[in-house]
């Protein structure tokens, strides 16, 4: 017998989700945007910062998945790990920021959500618009065999056209395992 690297088949094969597969991977889903939501819920006005990660943690812990990761922050602190214990109050107005990631039997869960308590400021609306423009134009182009980097770079071109000519950085994900 002659051994052969199958590993880009497996990947390949492992792009099919099964019906069960894909039952998962929108529960982990559903599971990670029920926790963003208890963590928004937290994140009041004054709020020291870690109340929003815990409320996040602790209801993914009460669905039985399991906290991965949670980067972001309020304002401009919104950037870096969340499990850094950083406290600051959470002031209105300003963006919060989400990326969320867990598991949930076996699979992970990948959501990125920004916020904003109260009003938010002028600059921010424009951005919020930019940026929907982009996302819903990229929406429309989803289907099988279009890969990320086309997506990602219609979204980059996308939300230049709108206004924010110095944006650069559009993050596509990935489903299940792959």
């Amino acid at each position: 017998l002659q051994p052969t690297d199958a590993a880009e088949l497996f990947v390949r094969i492992r792009m099919v989700k099964s019906a069960d597969e894909l039952t998962l991977m929108r529960q982990a889903a559903k599971i990670n945007q029920e926790a963003i939501e208890a963590a928004i819920a937290a994140a009041k006005a004054g709020a020291p910062w870690p109340d929003v990660p815990r409320a996040w943690r602790e209801n993914l812990l009460a669905q039985k998945a399991r906290p991965f990761s949670l980067l972001g922050g309020a304002g401009p602190k919104a950037a870096g790990p969340l499990r850094s214990t950083r406290s600051y109050p959470i002031q209105p107005g300003v963006p919060i920021a989400f990326d969320a990631m867990l598991t949930y039997q076996g699979y992970f869960g990948d959501l990125q959500r920004t916020c904003v308590i109260g009003e938010p400021s002028p600059k921010l609306a424009r951005y919020w618009s930019a940026v929907h423009t982009g996302a819903l134009a990229t929406y429309e182009k989803l289907a099988p065999d279009v890969t990320t980097g086309a997506l990602r770079a219609l979204a980059v071109d996308t939300i230049r056209q709108a206004g924010q000519g110095q944006f650069r950085i559009a993050l596509l994900h990935g489903l299940g395992l792959d």
